[in-house]
């Protein structure tokens, strides 16, 4: 391979490259331009809304076998204890994110055009108004709350 034929591959590697990160840059900006008119609070409440749910479920499921696995005798009121307090720890520190948050987006209302995307789903047929299901989000992680703080009592009451 001769010298003048080396350089002219080189070189046109060299632009390819560069048209390739110049178009990857592009792709970047461009997301970034898109997620920046995009509110970040919905998403948070909904992600911390499911991560109550299951993180919760997790550590009371894990809880209990643990329980059943490795224990002998009198297994069964520390495994209620466990899993009552697990559950328990575990919702409060995923409602105190979901409580506040939710509140704080109900009082903003859903009046930006980003919300209306959310209006129908891939059917067209129409889903459950935000309104509705961030104050569900509100009533269902309230209520779990005190419940699971009364069985919390409960347990340490009880099962002492």
């Amino acid at each position: 391979m001769d010298r003048e034929k080396l350089r002219r591959k080189i070189e046109h590697q060299s632009v390819r490259d560069h048209t390739n990160m110049r178009r990857w840059a592009d792709r970047r900006h461009r997301r970034y331009e898109k997620l920046m008119d995009e509110p970040v609070l919905p998403r948070f409440c909904t992600l911390c809304f499911i991560c109550l749910i299951v993180c919760t479920f997790a550590t009371v499921s894990y809880d209990i076998y643990n329980s059943l696995a490795f224990h002998q005798d009198g297994a069964i009121p520390l495994m209620l204890k466990n899993a009552a307090s697990s559950a328990f720890f575990t919702w409060l520190i995923f409602a105190a994110m979901v409580i506040p948050s939710t509140a704080i987006q109900l009082k903003r209302g859903f009046d930006d055009p980003y919300f209306e995307r959310f209006l129908l789903n891939r059917r067209g047929k129409p889903r459950m108004p935000l309104k509705k299901r961030f104050r569900l989000y509100l009533m269902i992680s309230s209520v779990g709350l005190v419940l699971f703080f009364m069985l919390y009592l409960m347990t340490r009451i009880f099962l002492a």
